[in-house]
């Protein structure tokens, strides 16, 4: 059997992305597992616009009610199980950020959704996904 220490469930909050979350708490609650949660932001420049800078600034704003929310994603329960750490970064390509995280955290696991028919928005594009699996150091898992 191959060890699982550490798991990182990248999340967008949408329904299937959650789905994969609950389920890589418990996969982590059954490895006695720590678990991260991660949401990643698209980075925005205020230099030259001031608009820019008004979207910056609101991005920033909301960064601790979705950190709120992650955590709000998994069952006290497993919390206190196991160690939950939610975390919020900013970056692009998303798939590199996510890559870079769980390599930065050495990440036996990265737990997330099968991409759909319908589609998952911008963060979870099959894209994402396919680039996230071949690239990986560790092994990802897809959630239906």
């Amino acid at each position: 059997m191959i060890p699982i220490q550490t798991i990182l469930a990248p999340i967008d909050f949408s329904d299937k992305s959650q789905h994969a979350a609950e389920f890589a708490a418990w996969l982590a609650a059954h490895h006695k597992a720590a678990l991260y949660l991660l949401y990643v932001t698209d980075p925005v420049s205020n230099i030259g616009c001031v608009g820019n800078g008004y979207v910056k600034a609101a991005q920033q704003s909301s960064i601790p009610e979705k950190l709120a929310q992650l955590s709000a994603i998994i069952s006290r329960k497993v919390e206190d199980a196991i160690p939950v750490q939610a975390i919020q970064m900013a970056g692009t390509p998303v798939h590199q950020v996510i890559l870079d995280k769980a390599r930065d955290l050495e990440v036996d696991l990265i737990v997330m959704p099968a991409p759909g028919h319908k589609g998952l928005g911008s963060f979870f594009k099959k894209s994402v996904t396919a680039l996230i699996i071949q690239r990986a150091s560790c092994h990802v898992f897809l959630v239906r």
